[in-house]
Order: structure tokens, then sequence, then C-alpha cells
């Protein structure tokens, strides 16, 4: 959501097409509906490819934990999709493919993904568990490991979603 929205966003934007849309019947919102709802459809498809090789190695996630995870998966797609338009929307596209591809992978490394904000040293763990990307990998783990919905998890990607949505309203740029 975060990268690929980012990236085609900010490249839609210099050559225009953005602006060209966005007079059309389908409007603003409607652009912007038509994202959201295609990071939803890409991520269906990646939840049906990722938890089906999952599954076939034998993986299988706690019941009572699906629906937990089914809402932390929308509010989350919701924070790194609106991190994105952000992204796109304030820089040039150049800087947007550096930008979201730097996040990305510090994100991943030290950002609570690949290692839980708790396994990680103690100075770094108040700063990382507010990242959208630990908050996210965190309480998926919780939700799909333990079958609990990590209240903190959600309400920091809850804040992430509304504020970076705030931002990227107020400050994106059409063209």
């Amino acid at each position: 959501a975060f990268t690929g929205q980012g990236i085609a966003t900010g490249f839609d934007r210099r050559y225009g097409v953005l602006r060209f849309l966005s007079t059309t019947p389908l409007g603003r919102s409607g652009l912007i509906l038509g994202k959201a709802v295609a990071v939803a459809g890409v991520l269906a498809v990646q939840l049906v490819v990722i938890g089906g090789a999952a599954a076939l190695m034998g993986w299988s996630p706690r019941a009572e934990g699906v629906l937990p995870a089914a809402l932390l998966l929308l509010v989350g797609s919701a924070a790194f999709t609106a991190l994105g338009l952000l992204v796109a929307g304030t820089l040039r596209p150049e800087a947007t493919l550096a930008v979201t591809n730097l996040v990305w992978i510090l994100l991943a490394a030290a950002g609570g993904v690949v290692i839980p904000a708790a396994s990680l040293p103690a100075a770094a763990e108040p700063f990382v568990t507010v990242l959208p990307s630990s908050a996210l990998g965190d309480g998926l783990r919780n939700a799909l490991v333990d079958g609990a919905l990590d209240p903190i998890a959600c309400l920091v990607l809850l804040a992430w979603a509304a504020l970076a949505s705030l931002a990227a309203i107020r400050w994106f740029k059409w063209s």
C-alpha cells in the first residue's frame, strides 16, 4: 500500500494523469476511492497467496484471531496508503521513488516487522512501538498467534491513519 500507491501516484501526478482524472465524472473523491479499492484487491490476493503458502507449510492461525487480524489489516492498509499518498502528493516522483523505498526498507529492517519491538534493545523499544510497521506486525502476531486484539497496536494504527490522511488532504498537490 505504501510504496505501490506512493510511486504510482507520484508518477501519475507528474504526467498530469491525476489532474485529468480529477476533472472527469469520477472526480477526486472517486479517484481516491478507486485507489483504496485497488489496495484492498491487492491485499486480498496477497492474503490468499501468502496464507495459502503458510497453510501448505503447516501454519494455522488461531480462529479467534482472524477478525482482529482483519481489523488490523484494514486500519494498517489505510495508514500506509495515506502515508504513500502524502509522500506522492508532496514530493517529486523521483524523490517519492527514493523516499518510499528507503522508508520501506528501514521499517522492515528496524521497524518491528522482522524483529518484534519487544525483542529490540530497551532504548529503541519506545520509539519502534509507535511506528505503524511495528503496530501492524505486533498486532498481527498477537491476533494470529495468540488469538487476541492488541488495543495499543490498533490505536497506533488508527492515529497514523488519521494523521496521515489529514496531512495528505492538506498538502496533496494534484499537479
